[in-house]
């Protein structure tokens, strides 16, 4: 589809990433216009780098974390409006306190794997009774 519409000057597919906070923080904007989607950790990511997230309303509203972020349909009339929302984000400020809030939505794996290796070890001293 890149080269049928001659975005290949314009579009990069760079596949699996280990560097995903660094390419967030060189962003001004997230914006996800899918058609299908569940949770989206994408979207989660961004918010934890205190992006304002344009995501489309087939997303789900647990999505939104901390506030920032904007349903918007998407159709073949919705074009317009998704480029007037993504020009009115220029030179917004990240939010400085997103990084916490995500964490007390219990997304930070550091804390929740702990807190799962604890539930395993209580379990284990339970068998092992």
């Amino acid at each position: 589809m890149i080269q049928e519409k001659s975005l290949e000057n314009r579009v990069l597919i760079t596949g699996f990433r280990s560097d995903i906070d660094e390419i967030l923080s060189a962003l001004d904007i997230f914006v996800l216009p899918s058609k299908y989607e569940g949770l989206p950790i994408s979207t989660i990511e961004a918010q934890t780098n205190g992006l304002t997230c344009l995501v489309s309303e087939n997303v789900p509203n647990s999505v939104n974390l901390t506030g920032n972020v904007e349903f918007l349909p998407v159709d073949a009339d919705s074009t317009e409006l998704w480029a007037k929302k993504i020009a009115g984000y220029k030179g917004k400020i990240r939010d400085s306190h997103a990084p916490e809030v995500v964490r007390k939505g219990h997304y930070d794996i550091s804390m929740e794997a702990g807190k799962l290796e604890a539930i395993y070890k209580k379990m284990g001293e339970i068998e092992n009774r």
